[in-house]
């Protein structure tokens, strides 16, 4: 399981003052593709990870406040937008993909070059 804390910004619409609310996130389970080959009884769809907003807080004057979805959804805060920036920044932290080097690539006729210089005899 996978959690976070996200800052959304919410803008008071009747006196236009700006809150930071505290938005606590959890992702459980893990992305499985489908599989789309083989016999049908083999075959099945792809699942994905569980989102889910466990709670939102808001610390003004002095005091923690908990809220709820509704109360978000009242002043505009659309929290499908959130849920993709809170994705977009997961992605952003998961460690780069390798790069491919073209020099590991395998080339063909340098094995055969070398099997033939060294007199290879495959190993048997």
């Amino acid at each position: 399981m996978t959690t976070g804390t996200k800052e959304i910004y919410v803008e008071d619409p009747e006196s236009g003052e700006e809150f930071i609310v505290s938005a606590e996130w959890c992702v459980s389970g893990r992305y499985t593709p489908a599989k789309l080959y083989g016999p049908p009884e083999n075959c099945y769809p792809a699942e994905y990870p569980e989102f889910e907003w466990t709670e939102f807080t808001l610390d003004e004057f002095g005091r923690t406040y908990i809220l709820s979805t509704a109360d978000l959804e009242e002043v505009g805060v659309d929290l499908d937008d959130v849920q993709i920036e809170v994705a977009e920044e997961e992605d952003d932290n998961e460690p780069p993909e390798p790069e491919y080097n073209s020099d590991d690539k395998f080339d063909r006729d340098q094995y055969l070059a070398d099997r033939e210089q060294d007199n290879w005899d495959g190993g048997y």
